[in-house]
C-alpha cells in the first residue's frame, strides 16, 4: 500500500514539474516575440525587408511591361511594308507600301540591292517607333513612385533596338536617379522581348542576295532548314515579285519586293 502511495505520489510531482517546465518554455518564447516586436518598431524603417515597401523600384520590369505591347504592335506594322514607316522606291499591293530591297528599270538583268542590311534598317526603324511611347513610360514610372514618396530624377531618353535569335532588345538609355532614404542610380535599363523576326530578317536578306545574282531564288529549299518557315512569293509581271515570310508558329511576318529579270510587255517566259 505503501509503495502504490509512493509511485502516485512521485507520478503526480513529476507531472507538476512538466507542467512548470511548459509554462516556462511559453513565457520564453512569449518575451522573445515582445522583445522583436519592440526592435521593429524601434527600428522601421531602418530594416528593408527584401521585395517589400523598402525595396528598391525596379525600372527594367515596369518598363518591360509598360512598353512591351508598343514594341510588339509596331513589329507587327513595320514587318509588313519591309520594316519601313515611310518606305521608298516601293510597290502598292492591298493599298500597303511594300518596299524593294532589289531593283532594277532594266530589262533583261538582275536586280541590284537597294537595302544591304535589312537587320540594321529595321533595327533603326523600330527604334524611331517606339522612342515617344519610352518616354512616356519612363515619365509615367517616375510619376507613380513620386506618388510614394521617392524622389526621381530623369534625363533625356533615347533608344538603341537590336535583333537577336527569338527576342528583340531594346536597350534604353534613360539615366534616372531613385531616393529614398538611399539613392541608386541608372545608367540605361536593357529591355527584352520575344520575337522571331530575327530569323525571318536574316532569311529575307538571303533571298536578296539570290535574286541580286540569278534575277530569282528557289524558296523551297529553305523550308529543308526551316520547318516552322513559310515563304510566300507573288509575282506580279514585268519582274516585280513580293515576298512574304512568316513564322507558322509565332505568327510573325515580313513583306517586301523585288523586281529584276523583267521582260518588256509581250515576251514573257
Amino acid at each position: 500500500m505503501l509503495r502504490k502511495n509512493y509511485k502516485r505520489s512521485g507520478s503526480q510531482e513529476g507531472m507538476r514539474f512538466a507542467s512548470k517546465r511548459g509554462q516556462v518554455a511559453v513565457f520564453v518564447i512569449l518575451a522573445l516575440v515582445i522583445v522583436a516586436v519592440v526592435l521593429v518598431i524601434a527600428f522601421y524603417p531602418k530594416i528593408k525587408l527584401p521585395g517589400g515597401a523598402g525595396a528598391t523600384p525596379d525600372p527594367q520590369q515596369y518598363l518591360t511591361t509598360c512598353l512591351e505591347p508598343f514594341v510588339h504592335s509596331s513589329l507587327e506594322r513595320l514587318s509588313r511594308q519591309g520594316g519601313m514607316q515611310e518606305p521608298l522606291g516601293f510597290i502598292v499591293h492591298n493599298d500597303t507600301k511594300i518596299p524593294y530591297f532589289c531593283y532594277t528599270s532594266e530589262y533583261y538583268k538582275p536586280c541590284m540591292v537597294q537595302q544591304p542590311n535589312v537587320v540594321g534598317l529595321f533595327s533603326r526603324e523600330l527604334g524611331q517607333a517606339v522612342v515617344n511611347e519610352a518616354r512616356t513610360c519612363v515619365q509615367n514610372f517616375k510619376e507613380e513612385y513620386e506618388g510614394q514618396g521617392y524622389t526621381i530624377s530623369t534625363s533625356t531618353v533615347a533608344l538603341n533596338v537590336s535583333f537577336a535569335p527569338k527576342q528583340v532588345n531594346v536597350q534604353l538609355l534613360a539615366p534616372m536617379t531613385i531616393t529614398k532614404e538611399f539613392s541608386k542610380t541608372y545608367t540605361s535599363t536593357d529591355l527584352s522581348f520575344e520575337s522571331s523576326m530575327y530569323d525571318l530578317l536574316a532569311l529575307a536578306e538571303n533571298i536578296v542576295s539570290f535574286e541580286s545574282t540569278y534575277g530569282d531564288s528557289e524558296t523551297t529549299l529553305y523550308l529543308r532548314y526551316y520547318p516552322n518557315i513559310r515563304i510566300d512569293k507573288l509575282r506580279l509581271g514585268e519582274g516585280s515579285k513580293i515576298y512574304t515570310i512568316s513564322d507558322v508558329i509565332t505568327g510573325e511576318h515580313f513583306t517586301f519586293a523585288s523586281r529584276g529579270l523583267a521582260w518588256p510587255p509581250g515576251y514573257a517566259l
